[in-house]
């Protein structure tokens, strides 16, 4: 038979020569094309039991990447003219172009309806100078009129048989799996519509003249074959018959495309050269460079880990220079321009339809690995590839990587550890989220998060792979690890490639050395004036507050002590109630659960909430003069504008008037307002991550101090929506969540102009508040206005200046602000003090509102000082010297006549003192214990007796809440008996006074274990109340000392103690003479809150009491099955079984508190100052 053939080229005397059967060496070859022919390498020779090294047995030979089996039956075979065994240096041979290769190469071009780049990508398909024997189309979408239109301009003027057809598959591997039918047979892709299971191919009697020149492994798509090759000759025919048993035994091809790669002309005829070379090469992968840049390069095979995970070898922007040209064997070669051998497709189950576009390549090249085939990238083939499914952002294609790794992990992984691995990858997905926003990457949060739950969804998709993994392997995994990399080469690439980034970046940025000098002289005086502001203010405070340095827990005023734990606030905050005399629901203030970290902390210590008040107050001046600093430097470059700037918002007569007053609210937000008004006007500027998140901390704490703060949330929405900066909508989510509770228990407006704290009566006069200063007036007050008038006469004289007009004007309506605010102060009652026993109404606190003013005055001067000496410097000595001079003298005057006022009315008299023990040791031992007992204080005064039940060594700090001071607001006038614990402990009091026939019983219903009277001076009022008490049957008398006298509370009861018990099981033990039901009451151990305790089996009937309000939110339940409760007066109680077991109260749920953690630990990790990782593909 005839043959046609191309010109070959020229031979080198390396090469080898295609032999025949019958002696003839094939197409005619000169002696000139021998002699000319030289530098042309073939491939190494690999032998089927070797390896890639392996020579011996088979007589396998390897020519220009054709290779043939040598048998004894004379069939046609190919070697060299002295008929040796190639030496395994050789390279690849023949140059592409030649006719030595069969066209038995199946390619499968996926690709979008519309995808812009089809017309290149066929093109490049029908330049190849090896083309493939024909191209199947896969189009995903039901439009296929454009891409066969295409398709008949690139391949039918190639005379290269297509087929068109659509898939609704969601990967590129299902879709090419739809494509060839999921199976492979006999050296040829066959379909669910192969041209052999026709009725026309069958009888060649019956062929149509129109198409029996088809191949008939040519597969059938959804819109029939379509092929534009003329009718073959007879010749042509006889030729592919003979040649179909070559075909058969050299095995067909399956050349996978994507519609965003081109290959070069001869990338096909290097691939299929070299995948000849072996019959144990089941894959080979092309190098690929970028569409954009030939020059920049992508990808030479795939360096990976057993988990999935990527070596980054190859950098953004890396060129190719032949670098990586040497390799050959590789752990796998991306299904980007892939030639998979189709019996090895056949045999490891084909491609995982799970997964695609990313991770495919490397899940099929680890099956045939383990298949016992090779996996080879051929870096002479080259495919320029566009990556549309990474032209997205890193961020918008993390997800779908993350999941592909995640995938391909536990395909790897051996079975007795999938489990675990699979938990730990859901497990640490949010670990993952919060690291991404520390390290300021809040786009890739959700991401990590959809990346890690894939695993839950793909659950079903990964056994089959497993299946599917398990049924391909015939080797040992052995082979595998030898080709996997470890996560240590992951990092050590990782950490070379970010010093690339960062020495680039450098060097980009690197000033002259006269400039870095500056610098370092800069940083030098920055740092030096930081300093001295924090030593001039820690004199000042230090010498101001000497009186009570080292006496320990502070209280005066609106401070109490508090010896609640960490623990506690939490508690408190996760149930909803508020355990503060007979218990009400409610919210703890958000402030203290601020301060709840610090309280942690300390604790270890023997800190507690009210030490960390404490310390507030004592650290108030440096803390407030270093964070003015700071935020001056937002306006400022000058280090002495901003040490003026740092000493007189620490002077400022509002943040010495909340020490005085002992107001840890007014306190934290003087010191955090500056740094507020910084941050939003950083954010403004650059609209940075972490600026956003700080500023969101600092307006969450703000509002936390003074709910009115929140107003400003209103301001930054529109803002936002303005600039469309969509990050500053996050600003005011952590203060909207810290302050929900507040807001939905109060539900009242006032609530807006509360501070938390105690209520302290006496509001500053009119002259005060224009002077800044929210306490009473002193004899001092005239140097302190003066003082004031000073700086504000500055301020004024500021809006004639040119410089910074826009701020100075803002400043003055910050100043309005702050007067209007402390206007609408003065007129709105916030709580009821019971000092003296009398009920006095308490207005809302002027401090923090004159704070507001103090700053728009403060950014008035920091922004009209600001270049003020280089201006003053361009005149000669003359009146702007003297201005220039008289104003400095004024400023001084006004910082040092406040803090001057200060010391010298601290040094008379300490404005706070050390908390003493309010009720005796005894009493706090009973508060303590598993009863969780209370005390009772009576206070004789002019308007009867106040009764105080304490559940702490005096009224804690964390009891004064905003929400129960409102509420006293608004049942000042509300009728008594809508309280009917009050109304209760109101009657025992009044029988104090009578017959005190049930004032003891009441006391033990109450919970109340000790009855206390302090020492007050009252005159014959304490003595008579004293004796009532001792008079009293059912209290015993203990002893008095600096606390007051003292009364145990003992009923007549049998259950002694268990009559003062918070939680008791009370249980019929009878009838009384009078016919009435007698019970006996059983203590039960309780938490601060809730309980959880083991009790016995009894009686039926049994009631299980606890001495708190009842409210709807209160659960119960024995063994896990839910108490029914029943009305027991104000009491909550519920019907308790006969049974005995584990008994569970608790109050309220705590999502409210799990969103107030997970927003606020949000928004703290976004605000740490880690470094921002860029994250490349």
């Amino acid at each position: 038979m005839n043959h046609e053939h191309k010109a070959l080229p020229p031979l080198g005397e390396d090469d080898w020569l295609p032999i025949t059967s019958d002696g003839s060496s094939g197409p005619d070859v000169s002696a000139g094309q021998l002699d000319d022919a030289r530098g042309l390498g073939t491939a190494r020779l690999a032998g089927d039991e070797q390896g890639v090294d392996g020579l011996q047995g088979a007589g396998v030979v390897r020519e220009t990447g054709v290779v043939r089996q040598a048998s004894e039956a004379g069939e046609t075979r190919e070697v060299r003219e002295t008929d040796e065994p190639a030496e395994p240096e050789t390279l690849l041979g023949s140059k592409p172009g030649s006719s030595s290769l069969e066209r038995n190469c199946h390619a499968v071009l996926v690709t979008g309806a519309d995808n812009p780049r089809l017309s290149r990508v066929l093109s490049a398909v029908a330049d190849q100078t090896l083309q493939p024997a024909r191209v199947q189309i896969v189009v995903l979408g039901e439009e296929t009129e454009r891409a066969r239109d295409l398709a008949e301009r690139h391949l039918g003027e190639a005379e290269i048989p297509f087929t068109v057809e659509t898939s609704e598959a969601k990967t590129f591997s299902a879709a090419v799996q739809g494509a060839i039918g999921g199976r492979v047979i006999g050296g040829r892709v066959d379909g669910e519509n192969s041209d052999d299971d026709r009725p026309d191919t069958q009888n060649p009697d019956t062929q149509n003249p129109d198409t029996q020149n088809e191949g008939s492994n040519l597969p059938r798509g959804k819109h029939g074959l379509h092929t534009q090759q003329g009718q073959e000759t007879q010749e042509q025919q006889e030729t592919q018959e003979q040649e179909g048993e070559e075909s058969q035994e050299t095995g067909t091809w399956l050349w996978l495309l994507h519609g965003d790669v081109a290959p070069y002309p001869d990338c096909l005829e290097w691939l299929v050269r070299r995948g000849s070379a072996s019959s144990k090469i089941g894959a080979l992968g092309p190098k690929q460079v970028s569409w954009q840049n030939r020059a920049d390069l992508l990808e030479v095979g795939i360096r990976a880990t057993r988990s999935g995970r990527r070596v980054p070898e190859i950098g953004k922007g890396d060129r190719d220079q032949g670098q990586l040209d040497a390799r050959e064997d590789v752990l796998g070669v991306g299904s980007a321009g892939m030639l998979v051998r189709a019996s090895a497709l056949q045999q490891i189950g084909g491609l995982d339809p799970a997964l695609g576009p990313f991770g495919d390549g490397l899940e099929t090249s680890r099956r045939l690995w383990a298949g016992g085939w090779r996996v080879t990238v051929v870096p002479r083939a080259v495919v320029r590839h566009a990556q549309e499914s990474m032209s997205r952002p890193a961020r918008a294609t993390f997800a779908d990587r993350r999941a592909a790794q995640l995938y391909n992990a536990l395909l790897a992984a051996p079975l007795i550890f999938v489990p675990f691995m699979w938990i730990g990858y859901i497990l640490a997905a949010p670990i993952r989220a919060l690291i991404r926003l520390a390290m300021k990457e809040p786009g890739m949060a959700w991401p990590e998060l959809k990346g890690g739950f894939s695993v839950i969804g793909r659950t079903g998709d990964l056994w089959a792979g497993r299946r599917r993994l398990r049924a391909a392997s015939s080797v040992s995994g052995s082979v595998l690890r030898t080709l996997e990399d470890s996560p240590k080469d992951v990092r050590a690439a990782q950490r070379a490639d970010r010093k690339a980034q960062k020495d680039a970046a450098e060097m980009a940025v690197l000033p002259d050395p006269i400039t870095l000098a500056e610098q370092r002289q800069y940083t030098r005086s920055t740092r030096s004036w930081a300093f001295a502001t924090f030593l001039v203010t820690t004199i000042v405070g230090v010498a101001g507050m000497l009186g009570v340095i080292g006496r320990g827990v502070l209280a005066g005023g609106a401070l109490l002590a508090d010896d609640s734990s960490f623990g506690d606030l939490v508690s408190m905050a996760a149930s909803g109630w508020l355990p503060s005399g007979s218990g009400s629901p409610g919210q703890v203030d958000a402030l203290w659960l601020v301060l709840s970290p610090l309280v942690a902390i300390s604790q270890p210590l023997g800190g507690s909430l009210g030490s960390v008040a404490t310390a507030v107050i004592l650290l108030a001046l440096p803390l407030a003069g270093l964070a003015a600093y700071r935020a001056a430097g937002t306006f400022t470059l000058s280090p002495l504008l901003r040490f003026v700037a740092g000493l007189l918002w620490a002077f400022a007569p509002p943040l010495l008037g909340s020490i005085q007053a002992g107001q840890v609210a007014g306190v934290i937000w003087h010191i955090l307002a500056p740094l507020g008004v910084s941050l939003l006007v950083r954010c403004w500027r650059g609209n940075s991550i972490s600026l956003v998140a700080r500023a969101s901390l600092v307006l969450a704490v703000m509002s936390a101090a003074a709910p009115l703060t929140i107003v400003l949330v209103i301001g930054v929405i529109a803002a936002a929506v303005i600039r469309r900066a969509w990050r500053w909508l996050w600003i005011p989510v952590p203060a909207l969540v810290l302050m929900a509770p507040t807001f939905i228990a109060a539900d009242n407006w006032r609530v807006l102009f509360a501070v938390p704290g105690a209520a302290v009566a006496g509001q500053p006069s009119g002259l005060n508040v224009l002077t800044l200063n929210p306490v009473a007036s002193s004899d001092l007050n005239l140097f302190a206005a003066t003082g004031i008038a000073a700086i504000a006469l500055v301020g004024v004289l500021a809006l004639v200046r040119r410089h910074r007009t826009a701020w100075i004007r803002w400043g003055w309506v910050v100043v309005t602000l702050g007067y209007l605010w402390a206007l609408a102060d003065s007129f709105i009652t916030t709580a009821i003090s019971t000092a003296n026993g009398t009920l006095t109404p308490v207005n809302a606190w002027a401090g923090i509102a004159l704070s507001l003013a103090a700053l728009g005055l403060w950014l008035v001067l920091v922004n009209a000082g600001d270049g003020m000496r280089a201006r003053v410097r361009q005149y000669s000595f003359g009146l702007h010297q003297l201005g220039a001079g008289i104003i400095v003298l004024a400023v001084t005057y006004g910082m040092v006549a406040p803090a001057g006022i200060w010391v010298a009315n601290n040094a008379r008299q300490a404005p706070l003192e050390a908390a003493g023990n309010t009720i005796p040791a005894i009493a706090v031992t009973d508060q303590q214990s598993a009863d969780r007992s209370r005390v009772l204080m009576l206070t004789p005064g002019p308007d009867g007796i106040e009764a105080k039940v304490l559940r702490g060594n005096g009224i804690q700090l964390h009891e004064t809440s905003m929400v129960s001071e409102v509420e006293g607001v608004a049942a000042l006038n509300a009728d008594p008996s809508s309280d009917a614990a009050r109304e209760e402990l109101a009657e025992a009091i009044a029988d104090v006074s009578g017959s005190g026939e049930r004032a003891a019983s009441i006391f033990g219903v109450q919970a109340i274990s000790m009855v206390v009277v302090p020492q007050v001076d009252t005159g014959t009022d304490r003595a008579a109340l004293v004796g009532q008490l001792s008079s009293l049957g059912g209290l015993q008398y203990v002893t008095e000392n600096q606390s007051g006298a003292f009364w145990r509370v003992r009923t007549d009861t049998e259950s002694g103690a268990a009559a003062t018990s918070r939680l008791r099981i009370s249980e019929p033990s009878g009838l009384t003479g009078t016919g009435e039901i007698n019970t006996s009451d059983t203590a039960l151990a309780s938490g601060t809150i809730g309980a959880d305790v083991a009790i016995e089996s009894g009686r039926d009937g049994r009631i299980l009491v606890l001495a708190e309000r009842a409210d709807s939110s209160w659960n119960a339940t024995l063994n896990g099955q839910s108490l029914k409760p029943v009305e027991h007066g104000w009491r909550q109680a519920w019907r308790l079984p006969a049974d005995g077991g584990d008994l569970v109260i608790r109050h309220g749920t705590i999502w409210s508190a799990v969103a107030q953690v997970a927003v606020m630990g949000i928004a703290i990790v976004m605000a740490l100052p880690l470094r921002r990782k860029r994250y490349e593909s």
